[in-house]
């Protein structure tokens, strides 16, 4: 114990000399005492409750109270600290006797020399048994998260396509912990953006497409997922309000569709998160994208949540890459089934209205497309002529010619270049009617050349 902490000790004895000089010998062992003297049961309970002591000091014989009765009573606080007898005059069988009943140690008054010893032993003693007990209760954390660990990998063991795995996750954290909106996002670091890929809030699962992507941003007032990313280690918020205010780099979407990075604290609407865990989704020592939980209550988690939700996400990552591999694997097998049976349609075939729905028909089943046309370009002609069209509720497109430059087709035909618009909605120009008219909301435009002519647009 270091002379420049107080040792405090509540010290129950009648007689205040003899508690002077007990004290007196600690202080000669360089202890520096602050200490408290009671005398009867209502002083001693009273100190109990309401003190915090490093050590209590007892007299065994006290006119209206005993030592064995003090112990008792302090064994009922379950108070991890030591308790140590020092009595005039103390049989050995009682002296045993209060050792079996939780005292530490016993010191005769005649022999005060050794009470500074004794108190030094009590004191390692516990601080040791605490060491081992914190130990113990690491060793079976690490365990509980183990198993969970365990328990997790067996339940993705089916899993294959991403939208399974990300629903059984969130099943499998919600039932370890409070959850009240689940997010798993990924990272690109080659766009150093971060993109919603699954989101439960308000008891649903959302459109992820609703949710913009996040910039990483590497300052010091980067956002939660944006830190995670960095430092690839979990963070918890207790109370996250604030700490997204300070990062002023919270993305919402307006009633009008326009995306905000900030958003004030007195705009929210209840239920509102309060606290939350960001984990880390790592691959091959990168951190690829990031689990969060929130809650609505402040300080709604703990450290071992904190540290089970950064087990399973290890867990997690394994399974995301294994289904997103997969995903590739069979995307690209489907491309090569289509351009197979694009091959086949052209070898097959001599009419060029066959091989255009036919590929029109791969294009539609294996993009993912609502709608999409062709239009060719005859040799020396100016006119882009509609040949097919799949996805469109009107057939105004079907009958439709535009001129070179014209139009979306146009201009692809005229420079000859992939022409690619997110928002059709914000784009104000000639020849886009028919597709605002269709309520699209991107467009793809891809030149179709061969020998260096265009010969149409895709």
């Amino acid at each position: 114990m270091s002379p420049s902490l107080p040792l405090r000790i509540l010290y129950l004895e009648d007689d205040p000399l003899d508690a002077e000089l007990a004290i007196l010998r600690l202080e000669e062992n360089e202890f520096a005492c602050d200490w408290h003297r009671v005398a009867t049961q209502d002083e001693f309970i009273a100190s109990l409750e309401n003190g915090a002591y490093d050590l209590i000091l007892a007299d065994y014989n006290l006119p209206t109270f005993t030592g064995l009765e003090a112990l008792k009573l302090f064994t009922e606080t379950n108070l991890d600290i030591p308790f140590i007898i020092v009595s005039g005059n103390l049989w050995e069988e009682l002296a045993v006797e209060t050792l079996k009943l939780g005292a530490t140690d016993y010191v005769l008054k005649d022999r005060l020399s050794r009470l500074g010893l004794a108190v030094r032993r009590a004191l390692d003693e516990k601080q040791i048994q605490r060491q081992r007990r914190a130990d113990a209760q690491k060793i079976q954390h690490l365990l509980q998260h183990q198993m969970a660990a365990n328990q997790l990998s067996i339940a993705l063991g089916d899993a294959r396509q991403l939208e399974d795995v990300y629903q059984i996750i969130h099943e499998y954290v919600r039932d370890l912990m409070r959850v009240d909106t689940f997010i798993i996002s990924s990272f690109s670091h080659q766009t150093n953006l971060i993109h919603a890929k699954y989101v439960f809030t308000n008891g649903q699962v959302c459109d992820v497409t609703a949710y913009p992507p996040i910039p990483l941003n590497e300052s010091e007032n980067g956002g939660p997922q944006s830190q995670v990313i960095i430092t690839g280690k979990a963070i918890y918020y207790p109370d996250y309000l604030a700490a997204i205010e300070a990062s002023k780099t919270l993305y919402h979407i307006s009633d009008t569709g326009q995306v905000n990075k900030t958003h004030p604290i007195s705009e929210y609407e209840e239920p509102v998160t309060r606290s939350a865990i960001f984990a880390p989704i790592k691959e091959k020592g990168e951190t690829v994208g990031v689990i969060q939980v929130q809650s609505h209550e402040l300080e709604g988690y703990e450290q071992d949540d904190v540290d089970i939700l950064a087990a399973l996400a290890n867990v997690a990552a394994i399974a995301i890459q294994n289904a997103s591999l997969l995903e590739n694997t069979q995307r690209q097998l489907h491309k090569l089934e289509a351009l197979h049976n694009i091959d086949v349609a052209i070898s097959a075939s001599i009419d060029v209205q066959i091989t255009l729905n036919i590929l029109l028909e791969q294009v539609e089943a294996h993009l993912n497309a609502d709608a999409c046309s062709i239009a060719l370009l005859p040799a020396n002609a100016n006119m882009l002529d509609y040949k097919s069209v799949r996805g469109f509720r009107s057939q105004t497109l079907a009958y439709s010619m535009f001129r070179l430059g014209e139009g979306l087709a146009g201009r692809v035909a005229l420079e000859r270049k992939i022409i690619h618009i997110e928002d059709l909605s914000q784009l104000d120009e000639e020849g886009i009617q028919p597709f605002i008219r269709e309520q699209f909301l991107t467009y793809y435009g891809l030149p179709l050349i061969s020998k260096g002519q265009v010969k149409g647009v895709l």
